[in-house]
């Protein structure tokens, strides 16, 4: 088990406002909250840690506890609470960012150094003044963004939050005594917030809002102030529980005057389940929507139905996406009839028992049926040495020898793609981010290919395989600096080391095989054997193969599996015994089956 990372010392900010009440940072006001909290917390204490993995919930306590970060309910809203300005304050952040671009140079100055004084309270504001085309203010933003000390990262912040809401969760029924937590929650639905913390938010609100039966004063004054895109976080969070109350108020939102508030409003109903028939009002208005939401709006039609829907297509003008939402509307008029159904995220369509296969040497990607006749086949790829199957039909290929990842239709067509050195792993997130791994370490980017996450192994281990499983736990293969030794590691979503075993893996590239219960499926070349192991490193399960390089567990519960003397795929039964097969004359990288 790892030590902690990150010390944090805490500054003495001047003041903080909750949505509708300010408060000053005194003993008064450290009186007054500890004492709303004290009414509904008990003691957290510390436990020596169980062998194998923790559950999400015990991880981030386990973050809060190694950073000395309380874990009560008191302790940690006067933490949370030091961290979010409220609204008076970020109006004097506003302000201050004017002064940025100010013709006093003096005042320049002393604008620069206040924000720089607010520490974490101001990254939000600089976030958004980085983007400033006044080049002066962007470059000042930019200054004080570099000078503030981040003693907390937002990966520890988000952890926080998620343990607050599940401790404010466990400890008060109904609505009546959860305005205070609200009101801090609410305080990280910002525009310029960290999109980690803003995750970590909708996550905690929901868990939160569990037992309510109306919204509180604090979700309703957000609603109305908050820009579309936020409001449309907070209605996902409260529809996640299929909370009651909350359908009213997104449908409300369907009739007002803003396209992007109908339109938000619109997408939380459908993305969340709650009402398919808001897919009408969503493409209506789907245009006005920032390119990360439209890319989950066409996701999400994808997992409504492929048959008749339209064909994936690169989009780079606002023609082209006026022409790409008439179409989905166009789909939409002749489907909403139907039956539909919604699969789950990251479940493609397509016949059940086709099989994805990956050809290395050959540069191609070929989709069989149940005859192993093609569906699809995407040429031209340049060492293509793992991808995944993408609802559209659509796949995301990390191609090594093209230092990039790839997402292509089934004609080829390039979607989307990010450079990389490399690329040994990739795998689309449900958020629509892009998880991808080389020897150096993994990232995970948004859309538009931005880093939100990223990782480098200590003491000059190199990454061979990785997984990034639902809950943000991360699986990977290490390698030491001379290759004489591998390792399975578990990190936790604050890319903590967790759990860590040997095991016998030289060869890279591809992904780790998660399963349920914190098992892992592993393919062992050296000792010609795919073995699954407990997150203690016990063996559960082995099967006897030569020199495999990959495996996964196909719906069935059976074993498909790649090896390097064998030029194609294996099926393989809980027995170990074969019971289909796939050749071809040149080597498969991996095969995925629906």
């Amino acid at each position: 088990m790892p030590a902690s990372s990150n010390n944090w010392s805490a500054r003495s900010p001047g003041f903080h406002s909750l949505r509708g009440v300010e408060v000053l940072c005194t003993i008064g006001f450290a009186a007054s909250l500890v004492l709303f909290f004290v009414m509904i917390s008990t003691p957290i204490q510390a436990q020596n840690p169980a062998p194998g993995l923790p559950p999400p919930s015990e991880a981030d306590r386990l973050v809060l506890i190694e950073d000395k970060i309380p874990t009560d309910p008191a302790g940690l809203a006067l933490w949370l609470v030091a961290r979010s300005p409220g609204d008076k304050e970020m109006a004097r952040l506003d302000l201050l960012i004017a002064q940025l671009g100010d013709e006093d140079f003096a005042r320049r100055e002393q604008a620069t150094k206040d924000l720089t004084a607010y520490g974490n309270r101001a990254l939000a504001a600089l976030r958004i003044a980085v983007k400033n085309k006044d080049p002066e203010v962007k470059s000042r933003a930019q200054e004080a963004l570099n000078q503030i000390e981040i003693g907390t990262s937002s990966l520890v912040q988000a952890a926080a939050l998620r343990h607050f809401g599940r401790i404010t969760r466990d400890r008060q029924n109904g609505a009546e005594n959860t305005a205070r937590p609200d009101e801090i929650l609410m305080a990280f639905f910002r525009t310029g917030e960290s999109p980690i913390l803003i995750e970590a938010a909708r996550d905690a609100l929901a868990m939160l809002s569990t037992n309510w039966n109306e919204p509180t004063p604090a979700v309703v004054e957000a609603l109305k102030s908050r820009s579309p895109a936020l409001q449309g976080e907070i209605l996902r969070s409260l529809l996640q529980n299929r909370r009651e109350f909350a359908i009213p108020l997104a449908k409300a939102r369907l009739s007002q005057a803003d396209p992007e508030i109908r339109a938000r409003a619109a997408f939380a109903l459908a993305y969340t389940g709650t009402d398919l028939n808001a897919m009408g009002p969503l493409l209506d208005h789907m245009e006005v929507l920032d390119e990360a939401t439209f890319a989950l709006v066409e996701d999400l039609g994808y997992r409504l139905g492929e048959a008749g829907t339209p064909a994936p297509f690169p989009m780079t003008t606002a023609p082209e996406r006026k022409i790409r939402a008439d179409a989905w509307r166009k789909w939409w008029s002749e489907s909403k009839d139907k039956r539909l159904s919604l699969r789950p995220p990251l479940t493609p369509g397509g016949p059940a028992g086709s099989t994805m296969v990956v050809m290395l040497d050959a540069g191609r990607i070929v989709d069989l049926d149940i005859n192993k006749k093609a569906r699809f086949d995407i040429k031209e790829l340049q060492f293509p040495l793992d991808a995944q199957l993408l609802s559209g039909p659509r796949v995301l290929v990390a191609e090594h020898g093209a230092n990039k990842v790839s997402e292509r239709d089934a004609q080829g067509n390039i979607l989307w793609a990010k450079g990389i050195e490399e690329p040994l792993v990739c795998q689309r997130l449900a958020s629509g981010n892009t998880f991808i791994a080389n020897i150096e370490g993994f990232v995970e980017v948004d859309h538009s290919g931005a880093e939100v996450v990223k990782f480098r192994p200590k003491n000059d281990e190199r990454l061979m395989k990785a997984q990034r499983r639902a809950d943000g736990f991360t699986a990977l293969i290490l390698q030491s600096a001379l290759g004489e030794d591998s390792r399975l590691v578990w990190l936790d979503p604050t890319l903590r080391e967790r759990a860590s075993f040997p095991v016998q893996v030289r060869t890279s590239g591809g992904r780790i095989e998660t399963l349920p219960g914190d098992e892992v499926l592993l393919p062992e070349l050296e000792n010609n054997r795919i073995v699954r192991y407990d997150s203690t490193g016990k063996v559960t399960w082995k099967a006897e193969l030569e020199q495999p390089v990959a495996a996964v567990r196909t719906p069935a519960g059976t074993i498909l599996a790649n090896c390097k003397t064998l030029r194609g795929a294996v099926e393989l039964n809980e027995d170990g015994k074969e019971i289909w097969s796939f050749q071809t004359d040149t080597r498969v990288t991996r095969a995925w089956r629906r």
